[in-house]
């Protein structure tokens, strides 16, 4: 499993390892960053506390010049599938729960996994899923 730094407030503009397969991009390890940020991130971006990551939050979130790319990508990832996380999927969603962010990766993982051809298991924080 890969770590991931979660300074939010970096001094360096460090990159977060990735694996590499066949030269390319290992899509399921991006998405196990893009959860892990979002979810040792949430209490932080969730600015006024009320559960839920909104679009303001995460936008005023992106305006901050000390971002690392790393951090910046993860939250326009966030803020650009906010309707698709959202477990209502209307285009009037405000804001996406914790929950609801495990969940969409949790399934995105297992999708990833069946268009390769096999059934992985996948490991959040610890905890494994068949």
């Amino acid at each position: 499993m890969l770590t991931m730094n979660l300074n939010l407030n970096p001094t360096s503009n460090s990159k977060p390892q990735t694996l590499s397969l066949s030269d390319g991009y290992c899509v399921s390890e991006l998405l196990a960053e893009v959860r892990n940020f979002a979810l040792m991130a949430f209490d932080q971006l969730d600015s006024d506390q009320n559960g839920f990551l909104s679009r303001e939050e995460l936008a005023r979130f992106l305006e901050q010049e000390d971002l690392t790319s790393y951090q910046r990508g993860c939250a326009k990832f966030l803020l650009t599938n906010i309707i698709k996380i959202s477990r209502n999927g209307d285009s009037e969603v405000d804001g996406i729960s914790r929950e609801e962010i495990s969940d969409y990766f949790t399934g995105m993982a297992h999708f990833v996994a069946s268009r390769n051809g096999f059934r992985e298991r996948t490991v959040w924080a610890g905890k494994e899923e068949e």
